[in-house]
């Protein structure tokens, strides 16, 4: 048996305030457009709560060398995210009565930031599945925040 984890998703569809954040999307190409990706990233950042920093603890962090090679890798696919990704995964609309259907092999996971809008997605796949949403260490990112807590609770989730 197979098991999805969908941690925070990005689905505005399912939201009752979908027009708004099918429009903040919208908004966030058009500054990607005018002013790249430094200027969208930050106001993506800030749209969706994320205030804090998103670093790693320093015990975890990469040599410089690995380091500087996997962020440019990411701001090459910053690129790819905002041509191709940044409005379509917000606008896509589940199948909500066959998502429920599966709600056995559904994991809804969110972090610690529950008033932002990574979150709320999940609560309202929570309504339609009956699932509860699983909590995993640190906000949208907590991977890269809290590596080794996230990466035990997410253990504990999809063992068998």
């Amino acid at each position: 048996m197979h098991t999805v984890v969908a941690h925070e998703p990005p689905l505005a569809s399912v939201l009752p305030d979908a027009e708004h954040w099918l429009g903040f999307y919208s908004e966030l190409y058009e500054v990607y457009q005018r002013e790249g990706v430094d200027a969208a990233r930050k106001a993506f950042r800030s749209g969706m709560g994320m205030e804090t920093t998103t670093k790693p603890p320093r015990r975890t962090e990469l040599p410089p060398d690995e380091l500087a090679e996997m962020l440019g890798r990411i701001r090459r696919n910053h690129v790819f995210w905002f041509e191709h990704e940044l409005k379509p995964y917000p606008a896509y609309r589940p199948n909500l009565r066959l998502l429920k259907s599966f709600s056995d092999k559904l994991v809804l996971a969110g972090g610690d930031a529950r008033d932002t809008f990574p979150y709320r997605p999940n609560t309202v796949l929570a309504e339609h599945t009956g699932n509860a949403i699983v909590h995993l260490p640190g906000g949208h990112v907590g991977y890269v925040t809290h590596p080794e807590e996230f990466a035990a609770a997410l253990r504990e989730i999809v063992r068998p």
